[in-house]
């Protein structure tokens, strides 16, 4: 997949490969350039030595609309490509995170606030594309320390992908 991937950096019209396992996103400049791309890609999967391969689905969206790939909504603000968590994995996330720490809070059992901070880390790193992750991980962070008061609260250990 490296050498497909390889060489769709100098296609015409990219602005941006999003690839993961064997999903393959991209941005480009027009529907023209998505159609160019779409068939190299398609063309290297049919004449790989390891296959031949078959895409799945395959789709076009304009960027103006914005659509789901790999757990994220891609769309541009302000001039810019962004990626965002899907609006309703993110929200039933939050929910379910937002009720399991009022239980915690309100369990006459002492709680340390570790595990929900790891939770919290971890559904922030999985999501390292998100330019908003350090603010909603601040939040919470503040949230966990009203609910759990123990001074383990430090909004700095959202880390970086590896």
């Amino acid at each position: 997949m490296g050498h497909i991937l390889r060489a769709a950096g100098d296609l015409q019209g990219l602005i941006a490969l999003i690839a993961y396992s064997d999903n393959i996103g991209a941005v480009v400049q027009s529907r023209e350039a998505a159609l160019v791309l779409k068939e190299a890609i398609l063309r290297a999967l049919r004449r790989s030595e390891a296959g031949p391969f078959e895409a799945g689905r395959v789709t076009m969206n304009a960027i103006t609309d914005g659509f789901d790939f790999l757990g994220y909504h891609w769309r541009v603000l302000n001039g810019s490509v962004v990626a965002v968590p899907e609006r309703r994995r993110h929200h039933y996330w939050t929910m379910r995170f937002g009720t399991d720490l009022l239980q915690m809070g309100f369990s006459a059992q002492p709680t340390s606030a570790a595990q929900p901070h790891t939770r919290l880390r971890a559904y922030a790193n999985s999501k390292w594309l998100w330019g908003g992750r350090e603010a909603f991980v601040a939040d919470w962070e503040q949230r966990i320390a009203e609910m759990i008061p123990d001074g383990s609260s430090d909004p700095t250990e959202v880390m970086a992908p590896a």
